[in-house]
């Protein structure tokens, strides 16, 4: 996801009643861009508990009948 300039512009205005300027927004996103790559590449390390959730609606039901199903389980 990007954010152009304009809005960038339009969101320090808002903020902090100034706007910066085009160069400005780019030689930041320079500086920045190696650190937010790092993170990103960054190895996960230890555990990393987690729920995953699924859903499904239905308009119908078959004689009124509903069902759940829920499962925990942890593996190692």
């Amino acid at each position: 996801m990007s954010v152009s300039v304009r809005r960038v512009e339009d969101i320090t205005e808002a903020l902090w009643g100034t706007r910066v300027s085009p160069s400005t927004v780019s030689d930041l996103n320079k500086k920045i861009y190696a650190t937010i790559e790092a993170w990103r590449n960054r190895p996960i390390e230890g555990e990393h508990p987690y729920v995953y959730l699924d859903g499904i609606v239905l308009k119908r039901s078959w004689a009124g009948a509903q069902r759940l199903a829920v499962g925990c389980d942890r593996r190692e």
